[in-house]
This record gives C-alpha cells, structure tokens and sequence, in this order.
C-alpha cells in the first residue's frame, strides 16, 4: 500500500494570479508561499512542451491551495463538462464561481468537493491505490477529504495549462516506492520525478480526469 501522509493541496489553474490569489483571500485562505517555476521541469512535470508558472500557497482551515498561472494558458478555459474541473470549499458563507468558473461553496474539505472524469471509475481506482475509501457510487474519503468524482461525456486531455482546471496532491513518504506502486496497479506517470530541493514531484498519466500529483517532502 502506498504511504500516503495526506492531501497536501487541491491545485487551481487561474488565468490571473492577483485577481485569483485576492477571490480566495476573501473567502478565508491565508496567502503564504509564492514560487516561480521557470526552468524546463514546470512544463515536462505538466506534459507540455514549454511554459513558465507562477504558484501561491492559500492556507484555509482544512485545506491548503496552490493557485497555478501558466505561461502561455490553454486557449480554452476549462468548464463543467470536461474532464479535470471541480469545485472548491470556501471558508466564509457565500456560493457563486471563483474567476476561472469553478463552483465555490460554504463548506470544508470533508464535504463540498467534486471532480470531473471522462472515466469515473478509473479515477476512483486511482485514488483508492493513494489510500482513499469508496464511499458510495462515485465518491472516496480519506485523508480529510471527501471527494465526488462526477462523470462527463466529453473525450479527450484536459490539459494542466486550462484556465479552470484542478489536480490534487498527495505527499507520500516515499516516491519510488509510490510510483513503483503505481506502476503495478496499471497507472503510468506523465514524466520522471522533478526534483527541486528537497522536494520531489510528479504527476500521474490521468488525462481523462482530475490532475493528481504526487509530492515527497524531504528534510531540508
């Protein structure tokens, strides 16, 4: 089984940083971390030819986001019937979209929270193998989520530099062991590990669904 810690970030790509950044400070997340990501491993760890990202961390009570500005974005912005949207728990009463379109609803991470997949159930496979429970048709929990991975009809890959777009991420102890798994249960890998410091990331070959990526933190 892979060691999964927990869900480290639900990730937003945005098609605006600031104004992105700003909707979520008002809902209730903390701005903290800020990165830019302009080598070669933002695009290869994204299965794109080129880009350049900028990243900000938002802390919410029970769930931390990491808004995602690609350069260049996706001509299309990303919408309910693809594979790869969701919606995003808020911290503060209110309903509505977000800048890029995603529903936003009152709530936490435990309720609130769907994703779309042009094939639900390999999707639930996939994060039953990162150590989430089925919990009724269509929906997991665990690791203080509860996730409704809803289906879509429409075919084809939701790429990571869409405007609407979501992944999540999990931080699992150990990376090999988790890909070497991974590779077992039938799933491949958009690239190798990226490694940057002491951190170490990857994203799984999922195009028909949610991005879902996993991260190793490892000690400074």
């Amino acid at each position: 089984m892979i060691d999964v810690r927990g869900v480290h970030h639900l990730g937003l790509t945005v098609g605006d940083l600031a104004t992105a950044s700003a909707f979520y400070a008002s809902a209730g997340y903390q701005p903290a971390d800020r990165i830019s990501l302009t080598g070669p491993d933002g695009a290869v760890g994204n299965g794109l030819d080129a880009a350049s990202l900028e990243i900000a961390f938002l802390i919410g009570p029970t769930l931390t986001l990491e808004l995602v500005e690609f350069d260049p974005p996706a001509p299309r912005r990303v919408s309910a019937t693809d594979p790869g949207f969701g919606s995003v728990p808020i911290g503060r009463p209110g309903a509505g979209q977000d800048p890029d379109g995603r529903p936003v609803t009152f709530g936490t991470a435990e309720r609130g929270l769907f994703l779309t997949s042009a094939a639900p159930e390999r999707t639930v496979r996939l994060l039953d193998a990162l150590g989430f429970d089925r919990d009724g048709d269509g929906a997991v929990a665990g690791h203080g989520v509860h996730v409704d991975v809803v289906g879509v009809a429409a075919p084809g890959r939701t790429p990571a530099n869409a405007p609407g777009r979501v992944h999540l991420c999990c931080e699992v102890a150990d990376m090999q062991k988790a890909c070497d798994e991974l590779a077992a249960a039938g799933f491949d890998l958009v690239s190798a590990p990226r490694v940057s410091g002491h951190l170490s990331w990857v994203f799984v070959a999922h195009p028909e669904g949610p991005g879902v990526e996993l991260l190793e933190i490892g000690t400074p």
